[in-house]
């Protein structure tokens, strides 16, 4: 509503200043509409990062789990979205292969062997003694994580869409 309000009155404003031909003034309310939309927009981007943006999972994933935990990400079809958590991790996380029915787009072609940990793998791995953690595919909206990975399993985080699950207790 903010939003929506700033450009309006300040558009009809400035529209206002420009049909009398007050060059000056349509240009001051252009500035102060603009400064004041960009306050509004940086406060939301502000308000929702820690639903959408990688930092606050990252954040938990080192607190809770460690730096040299394994990280594996349940890729969905834009497996690109594993981006922003490995930027803000530091490293790069391994992909979990997509659900049944991926067709890999052409760029990817003779690269998808080995690009993805099959499911199978995980599963087994997850089972192990080595600690994991597990990031949910962001794209699927889940009420409860149950499902994600076999039992189990310990809740370190949700953001959004997104679970954070670690395969044992932290022993520490």
């Amino acid at each position: 509503p903010a939003a929506g309000t700033i450009l309006a009155v300040g558009g009809t404003v400035t529209l206002i200043a420009v049909l009398r031909r007050r060059g000056r003034a349509a240009f001051g309310t252009f500035v102060v509409t603009t400064a004041a939309f960009a306050a509004v927009v940086t406060w939301a981007t502000t308000a929702v990062a820690p639903i959408f943006s990688w930092k606050s999972v990252a954040a938990v994933i080192t607190a809770k789990a460690g730096r040299d935990v394994e990280v594996v990400f349940e890729a969905p079809v834009e497996y690109q979205l594993a981006g922003g958590l490995d930027f803000y991790l530091g490293r790069d996380v391994v992909l979990l292969e997509p659900a049944a029915g991926f067709v890999p787009p052409t760029y990817l072609e003779g690269r998808v062997e080995g690009m993805f940990v099959k499911r199978g793998d995980f599963e087994r791995r997850w089972r192990g003694t080595q600690p994991m953690v597990l990031v949910s595919d962001p794209t699927r909206r889940r009420a409860v994580p149950g499902g994600l990975a076999p039992k189990p399993f310990v809740v370190l985080g949700r953001f959004g869409n997104r679970w954070v699950l670690e395969n044992q207790a932290p022993a520490r």
